[in-house]
């Protein structure tokens, strides 16, 4: 059985189309002769202004290809532009602005490409809306949560700053006002650790050292 897409001699495989003309039929979704039409040398593209020749579904190899990727009758559409791809994949309430229907990081971020690299969404919206974001300051969510872009929810801060606003060890560990054993971690009783990055109880560490100390004297005793 011959290929029914005109002019074409091949054997049809399926759908009474040849491989070639099948694939294009499932790509495009239209009727099987309409869209494979030969033309002729005084054919043009049907897009405005274009007097390329039509190679497929009467445009030109150019507005075929921009008709395939963003659905434009005559593949004149214009490329959706950064802010364009953003918020259609945003879902505005009167809180949040979540990023709801693209790509995501494991920690909950939303996620886009822009110039051929990912970029987290809610520092690309920021940046749309109000601005470069300050060297050395990342964006803290001020809302807590990880998917909302919305500009007003965010505050350009220090890592540190960020790192103990958050859920993490650190964080907790830094707001804690009393250690485990109820001594307050202020005044005279708050020693600076671990070259300056954490906070001990000093009465609890003269505990165990006098502990520690006890216990050798046992030892060499015995």
């Amino acid at each position: 059985m011959v290929c029914e897409a005109d002019d074409c001699l091949s054997k049809a495989v399926a759908r009474s189309l040849c491989r070639h003309h099948y694939n294009k039929f499932r790509s495009l979704g239209l009727l099987k002769t309409q869209q494979y039409r030969s033309y002729s040398e005084d054919d043009l593209c049907e897009a405005d202004g274009c007097t390329r020749q039509p190679k497929s579904a009467g445009l030109c190899p150019n507005h075929y290809a921009r008709k395939s990727r963003y659905g434009d009758p005559l593949g004149l559409a214009p490329r959706p532009t950064v802010a364009d791809r953003l918020w259609a994949r945003v879902e505005r309430t009167d809180g949040c602005w979540t990023w709801a229907e693209g790509t995501k990081t494991k920690g909950g971020y939303g996620l886009l490409k822009v110039d051929g690299r990912m970029h987290l969404a809610h520092r690309v919206a920021y940046r749309l809306l109000v601005g470069e974001i300050p060297d050395g300051l990342e964006l803290d969510h001020l809302c807590r949560n990880r998917a909302c872009v919305r500009p007003d929810h965010l505050e350009p801060v220090t890592r540190q700053e960020n790192v103990l606003r958050g859920e993490g060890t650190a964080a907790i560990n830094a707001r804690k006002t009393h250690c485990k054993r109820g001594h307050p971690l202020s005044g005279e009783n708050l020693l600076i650790v671990n070259r300056g990055t954490a906070r001990a109880c000093r009465t609890c560490r003269s505990a165990n050292s006098r502990a520690r100390a006890n216990s050798k004297r046992k030892g060499s005793d015995d």
